[in-house]
């Protein structure tokens, strides 16, 4: 009797075990997108063939508790770009959801599919769209700067 008692309490112990890691690796992901992240490197690729890489760009990202806000240095044409809103992430998918945005954003969309791959100190962002039947990818890298 104490044998099966003992399997029965360690089949507990495992299943609470397995449920508990489960429940952490599912917000383990979110945990590693909250802070402030700085772009690295941009690259724009055409039908897969890289057009342009910039590493001059400087841009950053903070994502805390469901909200998220960036912003892009002006460069040489002095067009200011920045956003807030929220996000939500599904596996492997960002959607950044833009509430408030400078004005040559509002000529977009407002809701951004993101693929991403992150890391406790890398953030790679992946935006897929169409122009003119033509395939296009933006590719960001960052770095976690907290």
């Amino acid at each position: 009797m104490n044998k099966l008692i003992f399997n029965a309490i360690k089949t507990v112990f495992l299943s609470s075990l397995l449920v508990f890691v489960s429940c952490n690796n599912k917000e383990g992901k979110k945990d590693k997108l909250e802070g402030v992240w700085e772009q690295t490197n941009f690259f724009r690729l055409k039908e897969k063939d890289t057009i342009l890489k910039d590493n001059s760009k400087i841009q950053h990202k903070i994502y805390l508790d469901g909200f998220l806000i960036w912003n892009s240095d002006a460069g040489k044409d002095s067009v200011e770009w920045h956003a807030y809103g929220t996000y939500n992430l599904k596996k492997d998918t960002l959607i950044e959801t833009l509430t408030s945005m400078s004005i040559p954003l509002q000529g977009y969309n407002s809701i951004y599919p993101i693929v991403i791959e992150v890391s406790d100190s890398s953030l790679k962002q992946t935006i897929n769209y169409k122009e003119n039947d033509i395939n296009y990818q933006n590719i960001e890298i960052y770095k976690k700067l907290n």
